[in-house]
């Protein structure tokens, strides 16, 4: 309860996944308050005398290599990676999709002038229709009526092509923002990982 797994895995029938804190934040919380605390260790340590440098030294390095830190470095890395893969599909299906889109409103400006075609045709197949007698009208109302077949056609097709603009305008939007998200989420995580790594280098001068 209050968790969901990250990662699930299906054979045949059984399932197998990982349990993690609902929102990352969640768990970052946990980490951030056992870091405290191996900073206040460290800083007890630091506090000491010279002659204690040795036992500093050694506790510095157990607090900065204990199952905890690594375990948190791993993580963050593990989640960097995961974003990097996430950002890069999202690229190419946001990719996709604005090709897509593109597509659809070519034929839409192509159902448009063939709307036009068509108006303009029937009216000059009316006038002439007028204007004829015997074989030559028979000729002319059937050029008509090909013509105001294509119309409805020509209409319908657009309005299909109309759904589907809607629909890949809605999708792309959805990208868009997962899209930003990870991007987001990637240099907040890559932040951190490079952060708990340049602790354990001992790159990072003092704790507040």
């Amino acid at each position: 309860r209050g968790g969901v797994p990250p990662q699930v895995a299906v054979s045949h029938d059984q399932l197998a996944c990982r349990i993690a804190p609902r929102r990352l934040e969640d768990d970052l919380d946990a980490y951030v308050e056992s870091l405290k605390k191996r900073a206040a260790q460290l800083l007890e340590i630091n506090r000491c005398g010279t002659s204690g440098s040795a036992k500093r030294s050694r506790a510095a390095n157990e607090a900065l290599n204990s199952d905890d830190v690594v375990n948190l470095q791993a993580e963050f890395n593990e989640e960097r990676d995961f974003l990097s893969r996430k950002v890069e599909e999202l690229e190419q299906e946001k990719e996709a999709c604005t090709r897509e889109l593109n597509r659809i409103r070519r034929e839409m400006t192509v159902c448009d002038q063939q709307g036009v075609t068509l108006a303009e045709r029937m009216v000059a197949l009316e006038v002439k229709r007028s204007q004829l007698q015997g074989e030559k009208q028979r000729v002319a109302n059937m050029h008509l009526r090909d013509v105001e077949y294509f119309i409805p056609t020509n209409k319908e097709r657009k309005n299909h092509l109309l759904e589907q603009r809607v629909k890949k305008e809605g999708e792309f939007l959805r990208l868009s923002h997962e899209y930003n998200d990870a991007v987001e989420r990637k240099a907040q995580v890559g932040a951190r990982a490079e952060l708990v790594a340049a602790l354990r280098r001992g790159d990072v001068g003092g704790v507040d």
